[in-house]
């Protein structure tokens, strides 16, 4: 894309992102950095991509239902945490709910339409407001 004047771009970090980028949580070490660097990289290619009318934009969804998470998400659970990954992730958003794949891809068309023209360098969180929740308070000590 890059090679040509405008257009769009939407990095999308795989759940739960937003807060695994921003709070310690429990045996994410690695996801975490890699979904920081989306978000940095969102940011610092903003400037570069900007001037030739290209924007670029994260996204840091919440849990969301999906195979990956039905299969591996118990693991990023704290095992003094007597509660499922479901549960842990229902508790701490306030919508009482994961996401479902179609809400997320919502959020990447609208970052990839003209009415997101004047956005760029922003990570949208898309999860329910659970990135507002302490580690401890989600499970995730």
């Amino acid at each position: 894309m890059a090679r040509r004047n405008g257009g769009r771009e939407a990095g999308l970090g795989r759940a739960p992102s937003g807060a695994l980028a921003r709070a310690g949580r429990f045996w994410c070490r690695w996801r975490a950095s890699s979904k920081a660097a989306v978000e940095c990289i969102a940011r610092n290619l903003s400037p570069e991509l900007g001037r030739r009318g290209i924007n670029i934009n994260a996204i840091a969804p919440g849990g969301t239902v999906t195979d990956m998470s039905d299969r591996a998400a118990s693991q990023y659970v704290h095992p003094d945490i007597d509660a499922d990954f479901h549960t842990v992730i229902r508790t701490a958003s306030s919508l009482g709910r994961m996401a479902r794949t179609a809400e997320i891809a919502a959020v990447v068309s609208f970052l990839v339409s003209d009415d997101a023209s004047f956005i760029t360098g922003r990570t949208v969180q898309a999860d329910a407001d659970w990135s507002c929740s302490e580690p401890a308070d989600a499970g995730w000590i």
